[in-house]
C-alpha cells in the first residue's frame, strides 16, 4: 500500500526552477528519522502497558521521494507499507508527521511544543543544508502554511536542552597549525579564536601550502560541518568537505575584517561599518557577482560606506556601496579618453548586479 504523505515546498534561489540540490536529500533522511521516532513515542503513549513498540514497527513503513513538482521545488514524499504489514500502525506515522509540523508551528508562535524535549533533537539534522534566506513550508493537518527556517531549526534545538549541535559551514582564516601524524589542523579565524578539525589526506597538500603562507597572510575557506555550542560559539570542526586556498582579493574575508572597524576608525573620525549591512553585501556579491570578472579591492568609507576598486586595461573603476539603502554608485574614468561613465544600481536585486556586471565585463577586453 502507498499513499502521498509529504508535499513540503522548498523555497530559496538554489530552489528555482524546481531543482533539488543532492545534499539537501540528507535533510529528509534525518526527517525521516525523526519521523518513525515521534511514531514510536505514540505508540507507547497509546500502549502505556508496553515497554517497547512490536517487532517490525518502522521496518514495515518507508518513505520515498516519488516526484518533484514545479512551483519552487515541491518534493513529493510517498509512505510505502509492506504486505502483511499491521494498516493499524500507519495512523502512528500520520500523527508523527503531524505532530512535527504542530511542533514548528508552535516554536514559530512560541508556543508549548507538541513532542517532548528529548525528542527536539532530531532537529539537529534537520535542515541543516538549508541557507539562511532559504525555508521549507509544510502544510499543516488545518490548512496552515508553516515555515520551517534556520531561526526555527536553531530555537527548536535550544528548547531539546542538548549541549552543542552541528551545522554545515564554510570558515575562512589561516591554517595555524598541521599535524600530518594526527591528521588534524588549527584554523585561526579573523579574531585570532583556533579551531581544531580532522584534516583528511586529500586536503593535507592545500593545508601544508596555507601554513607555509601563514606569515604572509594567506587564507583558506573551510567547508564542512562544525560544532557549536548553546552560545552559537564554534567548538570545533568535525569534518571537512573542502579545502581551498582564498584569492587574496576574496570578498566575504574582507568584509569579514572590514567588520572589526570601531567608531572613530579614522583618526577619531569615520563611522563604524554596519555588521548587518557587511553581512548582506557579502552574500549578495557571493550569489550575484559574476565569477569570472575580477575581484575589487574593497575600503571602508567615513561615512560606513564600502568602496570597490578596480583597475582595466585604461579604466580606472568604483563603485560606492550605501548599505542601508542598498544601492551601488558606479563610476569608470577612462584615462586615454578622458571620459567617465556614472550610474546607480540597486544592489537588492539581481537585475541591479547584472547591469553592474555588464557594465564591467564591457571594460575587460578578455571578457568580451
Amino acid at each position: 500500500m502507498t499513499s502521498e504523505y509529504l508535499r513540503p515546498k522548498l523555497l530559496g534561489g538554489r530552489f528555482d526552477h524546481h531543482r533539488l540540490p543532492l545534499e539537501v536529500l540528507k535533510d529528509f533522511s534525518a526527517l525521516e528519522e525523526m519521523i518513525v521516532a515521534v511514531a514510536k513515542w505514540q505508540y507507547l503513549q497509546t500502549h502505556q502497558d508496553r515497554e517497547r513498540v512490536p517487532r517490525g514497527f518502522s521496518g514495515s513503513i518507508q518513505l520515498a521521494l516519488t516526484a518533484i513538482e514545479e512551483g519552487s521545488t515541491i518534493p513529493v514524499i510517498a509512505l510505502s507499507m509492506s504486505p502483511g504489514s499491521h494498516a493499524s500502525n500507519l495512523q502512528y506515522f500520520e500523527r508523527a508527521r503531524d505532530l512535527i509540523i504542530n511542533t514548528m508551528f508552535a516554536m514559530q508562535q512560541q508556543s508549548p511544543c507538541a513532542i517532548p524535549t528529548k525528542l527536539l533533537s532530531y532537529f539537529d539534522r534537520f535542515g541543516r543544508s538549508l541557507k539562511e534566506e532559504e525555508c521549507i513550508e509544510f502544510t499543516a493537518s488545518n490548512g496552515q502554511t508553516v515555515v520551517y527556517n534556520q531561526q526555527i531549526r536553531h530555537d527548536l534545538i535550544r528548547a531539546s536542552q542538548i549541549e552543542s549541535w552541528s551545522e554545515d559551514a564554510v570558515l575562512r582564516g589561516r591554517i595555524a597549525e598541521v599535524e600530518a601524524g594526527r591528521s588534524c589542523f588549527e584554523l585561526e579565524l579573523r579574531d585570532g579564536t583556533r579551531i581544531s578539525g580532522p584534516i583528511p589526506l586529500q586536503h593535507q597538500e592545500v593545508a601544508f601550502k596555507g601554513l607555509l603562507e601563514y606569515q604572509v597572510g594567506t587564507a583558506v575557506a573551510v567547508q564542512g560541518v562544525v560544532k557549536k555550542d548553546r552560545h552559537d560559539r564554534i567548538l570545533k570542526i568535525e569534518s571537512i568537505e573542502d579545502l581551498t586556498i582564498l584569492d587574496p582579493l576574496d570578498v566575504v574575508f574582507r568584509l569579514e575584517e572590514l567588520s572589526a572597524l570601531k567608531p572613530g576608525w579614522l583618526d577619531g573620525r569615520g563611522t563604524a561599518v554596519s555588521s548587518q549591512g557587511l553581512h548582506w553585501l557579502a552574500g549578495a556579491f557571493e550569489h550575484y557577482y559574476d565569477t569570472d570578472l575580477p575581484l575589487p579591492y574593497l575600503y571602508p568609507t567615513a561615512e560606513g560606506e564600502i568602496r570597490a576598486e578596480w583597475s582595466f586595461d585604461h579604466h580606472e573603476v568604483s563603485l560606492d556601496v550605501d548599505l542601508e539603502t542598498k544601492r551601488g554608485l558606479f563610476h569608470a574614468l577612462d584615462l586615454v579618453a578622458e571620459t567617465d561613465k556614472a550610474f546607480q544600481a540597486a544592489l537588492d536585486s539581481e537585475d541591479g548586479w547584472s547591469l553592474l556586471n555588464q557594465a564591467l565585463r564591457s571594460l575587460e577586453p578578455a571578457l568580451k
